[in-house]
């Protein structure tokens, strides 16, 4: 199975402890198994969708925001032309998915619904 390396950019935050956060963004990058580009694709958007929702809120805007940036194949570069994704998740569906994890298992859910409807 090909093998893909998918590149983000995560608007997000920092916290050195004591409940205090600071704006942060960084770059950060994901292995991907994948049979062809469009399902390297599809699971590098999951993937993105996931880590807004595990990174912590910037406190400057309230949300952590994941933007795909680039997609390799061992081959090179996969086309994103067009398909640029920002995911995004606020503050208030941080707090609650802490306090009910079976809110987690309904956000994956439904973002894997979501990911089969793209063609």
């Amino acid at each position: 199975m090909p093998k893909y390396t998918a590149r983000f950019t995560i608007d997000g935050a920092v916290s050195h402890g004591f409940g205090l956060k600071e704006p942060h963004t960084y770059e950060g990058s994901t292995e991907i198994d994948a049979k062809d580009d469009l399902r390297a694709y599809k699971s590098a958007i999951y993937k993105a969708a996931i880590m807004a929702a595990a990174g912590l809120s910037n406190p400057d805007t309230g949300n952590t925001k994941v933007t795909l940036f680039r997609l390799e194949s061992e081959s090179g570069a996969v086309n994103l032309e067009g398909k640029t994704v920002r995911v995004s998740c606020d503050e208030f569906s941080h707090i609650r998915m802490l306090a009910d994890l079976k809110l987690v298992t309904k956000f994956k859910k439904g973002i894997k619904k979501r990911l089969a409807s793209v063609a």
